[in-house]
């Protein structure tokens, strides 16, 4: 449908794309919040492949906007694309003081599931940053003791990390 013409025509247009992200995105993170899963598999397809495209950081950027969305779903769906972001680019290519800051606003999240996803993606930040960068922006931030005490958990054991499947 809609949303496979939007990522043929990213395929094909390439980087001047750009001057339209701003209207692509809201409508692409609006579709994030719909409840069949097949929707935001490909809205997610779509996103991947403007990173691809443009590089992650301008559209982690438009994402990060919307970490105060009104639909739980929404919020859950960009930490995800956040997880696929961090691994599956360099990290030279993501502002990861600016994730850190849009995942630090879901770790407080009134939605259970959103704080779970959102503690995941910081277990992934750790492991792409190391743990020394992900500590110093953790020292600067202060959370609700129970957050705190939860991320720290997570973040003693990385063993098992959040996988990307095609």
């Amino acid at each position: 449908g809609a949303v496979d013409t939007i990522g043929q025509l990213t395929a094909r247009v390439g980087w001047p794309i750009r001057g339209h992200l701003d209207h692509l995105m809201s409508t692409l993170i609006n579709m994030l919040g719909e409840s069949k899963i097949v929707v935001r598999q490909c809205v997610t397809k779509v996103i991947n492949k403007l990173m691809q495209t443009l590089t992650p950081d301008p559209v982690l950027k438009k994402l990060g906007s919307s970490v105060r969305h009104r639909s739980w779903r929404v919020r859950e769906e960009l930490t995800n694309i956040i997880i696929l972001a961090l691994s599956t680019f360099p990290v030279a290519q993501i502002d990861v003081a600016s994730v850190f800051k849009h995942l630090a606003t879901l770790l407080v999240d009134k939605k259970s599931r959103v704080q779970y996803v959102a503690i995941e993606a910081m277990a992934v930040l750790q492991r792409v940053v190391g743990e020394q960068e992900l500590d110093a922006l953790l020292q600067a931030t202060s959370f609700p003791e129970r957050t705190a005490k939860t991320l720290a958990t997570r973040l003693e054991n990385t063993a098992r990390l959040p996988a990307v499947n095609d």
